[in-house]
């Protein structure tokens, strides 16, 4: 008999749908086979979301949100004593009436003719379940009959893997859409794919683990290896490398290797319990984007130490790090096919070469002028040159003919920059009284510089570079600033050379050019009958390297910029109003320092711009663009979580 495949869908969805309301029963009576177990749990997470003046600090009318979502988890972790577990978590994510249901494509070139247009994704209007967590793990001793000291296991799959505190390298591989300035603790949509071998050294005294994680793999199929990407690649000696073979090629795979030992130093009633932690990773990433599709690739090593102490009445932990390595940032040509309106008539023409009049040359394939365009010696210093006349291009044909140039900006030579940025962060507590109350403090670093590729020569970049983190604190916790997911931006200084108005500056968020301290109370009692906690926090923020300032008159870079970013106030709550059910509420206020002020006016980037123009059809060109500002923003996220 032949089953649909619709019917056969049905069933399916049906059978994870009906173990889902049967996961309380199964999960109550713990399941057992022959000494298989099997645990089901649920996680559901409702909850609401209000913010002011978050994205851009500035209190206007587009710049307040509010929403409401839901997420959850569906988990199963089938284990066999200490020899093999398998754990899978299901994850179904969404916001209650938007258009992005925590699902969507990934990015998509279109293209009109010989020039790209852009690019686009979609997200799917239905509450889809995906992946979240899924591997399995054995002791491989067992496997094969050994019988070494201690523990030993390998585990494969998809599953969370950091160093440290997650700073050099969390397991931020796939974080939800975050609005900036909102906290999450639930923020990672999906871990990152990898091996894991791990386990004891010596039994009680010192563990390994030894991790690879694929993060980017582009040879997965004949369209990646022979994509036409590398045509406007040149070396050293201003040859075009690629021009007659720009395929991508094979072995175009970003990896992260990382090790760490963590060593119980001591563990006693008199001197209390320490823990220290090296660690090391070496992550090759050999297509980044600065400006197009692998024009850079990167070898970053970071090594690294943490360590945690805790006594009855005292804690103390820290992490650091240094990054080692280089960013080999290609020579490129960046002459591209583009669109343009040029008295109603749209056209196509070449980005970076121009006529006498400063005019873009028009595109046609196989002219005069199109070949000179193509066979001009790719070196910055013949940029803004003459390459050639033509008597005419296209509809072109002026009295006197058509002068050929570069454009002042068209070619960037190879250069290299070498990484030594740094971070430090540590926090401590003292227990006020007994395990219920506790004075919590802390104190950050991560080294800043501008922007790398804006001066485009060898040099050090002195700011400091994680992989994958998301870190928003430990003892004392941010809940704007650093915030999980969402991070509010920072401008930093210089923009690209390609962004002739000197007021569209990139941005940075997250862990690097940062400094803060800060402090706070930590109240759980412990002889309530429901769980309950109460975690105020107030951090403080610097910026360690200088931005411009903005003059008020022109809107132009004027000075340097006050390094004090801000105050941020926050307040972690929970009560267990059920055995399994919390009521949660996180509420902060960010209160911008001299930073914001000195900045008041800078413009978002243009790719922001350009973003949030995209739904334009009017053509006006004179609509105001957003711009930073230095009001105080707040926000608050209240909600419920059911486990079970």
């Amino acid at each position: 008999m032949n089953i649909s495949s619709t019917t056969r869908s049905f069933f399916f969805f049906s059978a994870i749908f009906l173990s889902m309301f049967l996961t309380p029963v199964l999960h109550a009576y713990s399941t057992t086979w022959d000494d298989w177990l099997i645990d089901f749990s649920i996680r559901y997470r409702p909850e609401s979301f209000y913010g002011n003046n978050t994205s851009l600090l500035r209190n206007c009318q587009h710049d307040t949100i509010f929403f409401s979502r839901h997420t959850l988890d569906y988990g199963v972790n089938v284990s066999l004593d200490s020899v093999v577990q398998f754990n899978t978590t299901f994850r179904n994510k969404g916001v209650w009436g938007g258009t992005n249901f925590g699902s969507a494509t990934s990015f998509s070139d279109f293209k009109f003719s010989d020039t790209i247009l852009g690019n686009h994704k979609h997200s799917f209007p239905r509450h889809l379940m995906w992946a979240r967590e899924m591997w399995f793990e054995f002791s491989w001793p067992k496997a094969l009959d050994l019988s070494p000291r201690g523990d030993h296991y390998f585990k494969l799959g998809i599953f969370p893997f950091s160093l440290g505190r997650g700073i050099a390298l969390g397991s931020a591989f796939a974080v939800g859409p975050e609005s900036l300035g909102f906290f999450s603790d639930a923020s990672i949509d999906q871990y990152a794919p990898g091996a894991l071998f791990h386990g004891d050294l010596v039994e009680d005294k010192v563990s390994y683990g030894f991790y690879v994680s694929l993060v980017k793999n582009r040879a997965t199929s004949f369209k990646e290896t022979s994509a036409k990407i590398l045509a406007q690649k040149y070396d050293d000696c201003g040859e075009f490398i690629r021009r007659e073979d720009p395929a991508r090629g094979f072995g175009k795979i970003n990896y992260i290797a990382a090790a760490h030992f963590n060593w119980y130093a001591f563990n006693d009633d008199k001197y209390g319990v320490l823990t220290i932690e090296p660690y090391g990773l070496y992550n090759y990433a050999p297509e980044q984007k600065i400006e197009f599709v692998a024009d850079a690739n990167s070898k970053l090593t970071t090594i690294g130490l943490a360590a945690e102490y805790a006594t009855s009445r005292f804690e103390f932990g820290f992490d650091c790090a240094v990054n080692f390595g280089r960013q080999a940032v290609c020579g490129w040509d960046r002459n591209e096919n583009k669109i343009e309106n040029r008295n109603g008539i749209i056209i196509e023409v070449n980005s970076h070469a121009v006529d006498q009049d400063d005019k873009k040359i028009p595109f046609v394939a196989k002219c005069d002028a199109q070949t000179i365009i193509f066979d001009a010696s790719p070196a910055m210093k013949l940029n803004g040159k003459e390459i050639g006349m033509v008597d005419s291009v296209g509809f072109l044909q002026p009295d006197g003919g058509v002068t050929i140039f570069n454009a002042e900006d068209r070619f960037r030579d190879p250069y290299e920059n070498r990484y030594h940025g740094f971070m430090f962060v540590a926090d401590t507590a003292i227990w006020l009284h007994e395990k219920d109350l506790s004075l919590v403090a802390t104190a950050g670093y991560a080294s800043g510089d501008r922007n790398p590729n804006f001066a485009c020569k060898d040099e050090d970049f002195d700011g400091f570079i994680g992989l994958q983190e998301i870190y928003s604190g430990v003892r004392v916790k941010s809940a704007f600033f650093l915030s999980g997911a969402g991070k509010a931006g920072r401008p930093i200084a210089n923009p690209l050379a390609t962004q002739r108005d000197a007021t569209l500056s990139k941005t940075v968020s997250g862990f690097t050019n940062l400094a803060f301290v800060g402090g706070g109370l930590n109240w759980t009692p412990l002889n309530w009958k429901k769980s309950f906690t109460l975690h105020p926090n107030v951090i403080a923020y610097w910026q360690p390297s200088e931005v411009p300032g903005i003059d008020p008159e022109t809107g132009m870079d004027r000075g340097c910029a006050d390094k004090y970013l801000g105050t941020e106030i926050n307040l972690f709550t929970h009560v267990n109003i059920l055995k399994n059910l919390k009521l949660f509420g996180v509420f902060s206020v960010f209160v911008p320092g001299q930073f914001y002020s000195d900045i008041k006016g800078r413009r978002i980037t243009l790719k922001e711009a350009e973003f949030l123009d995209s739904e334009d059809v009017t053509g006006f060109a004179e609509d105001t663009i957003p711009k930073f500002g230095d009001d105080v923003a707040f926000t608050f996220n209240l909600g419920l979580e059911w486990r079970f």
